[in-house]
């Protein structure tokens, strides 16, 4: 089922069920797509996001070098994931808080390896 959207206006009260309404679109939208990274490292290796992306999920995530001041990254969506059958790759669009666009590439040596930052 679709979800319709609430037309809010001025003076309207939220309710529970207006934002239980809210939280069930999200996780039937297919909400779940966010992965964590940390120390250059994924939380999901390659075929862990193949199963997301055939799931129709899109792998992506949010504020990962927040604390970096050399990169700061608002958004990584996954744009491209494949496999050469040495290297498992998957690339992510990137907007920084300036709203640049640029990519980053992970790659791993095995589908169930660690995906790591290529620098």
């Amino acid at each position: 089922m679709a979800y319709t959207p609430t037309t809010w206006v001025t003076g309207d009260t939220v309710t529970a069920t207006k934002l239980n309404k809210i939280e069930n679109g999200i996780a039937s939208a297919g909400g779940g797509g966010l992965i964590g990274f940390e120390n250059e490292e994924l939380d999901k290796n390659f075929n862990e996001l193949m199963a997301m992306v055939e799931a129709g999920t899109v792998p992506w995530i949010v504020d990962i070098f927040e604390d970096a001041p050399d990169i700061v990254t608002r958004m990584l969506s996954l744009t491209y994931l494949f496999t050469d059958g040495s290297n498992y790759i998957a690339y992510f669009a990137c907007v920084d808080y300036g709203n640049n666009l640029y990519s980053m590439a992970f790659i791993a040596s095995s589908a169930t390896g660690t995906l790591v930052l290529d620098n």
